[in-house]
């Protein structure tokens, strides 16, 4: 687990959390390294599903980095169910800039709902 608290905003449907960068999350050039941008991004879109009682792993993440992350800096990230299609679900993720909003990295990703398991 990643030890992040989530919020969910009734208001509109989005899971939100916060996040300061440490070093451990340090890739080059003092931003923080691509795949943790992605896994943040994977845990806060997975956090929304799980807060509806989805349970459905990643069948695809795309993520695309607009402004790079830096360490020691705080950052927001939400996400939200754009649409569900049977077993499909379709979420968004960002992670913004607090001070000024600005979009740091966005996320499109599918989650597919686990089949259960037939009873005997």
């Amino acid at each position: 687990s990643l030890q992040l608290s989530f919020v969910h905003d009734h208001h509109d449907d989005r899971v939100k959390t916060w996040l300061t960068p440490d070093a451990r999350m340090h890739g080059s050039l003092q931003t923080v390294h691509g795949g943790y941008v992605s896994l943040l991004l994977d845990e806060t879109m997975g956090k929304c599903l799980s807060t509806k009682g989805i349970k459905a792993p990643t069948a695809s993440l795309t993520v695309n980095f607009r402004k790079p992350m830096l360490v020691h800096r705080p950052y927001r990230l939400e996400a939200w169910i754009e649409e569900s299609r049977g077993r499909k679900n379709f979420l968004r993720g960002e992670v913004r800039d607090p001070d000024d909003g600005s979009l740091i990295a966005e996320a499109h990703a599918l989650f597919i709902t686990l089949r259960t398991p037939p009873t005997a």
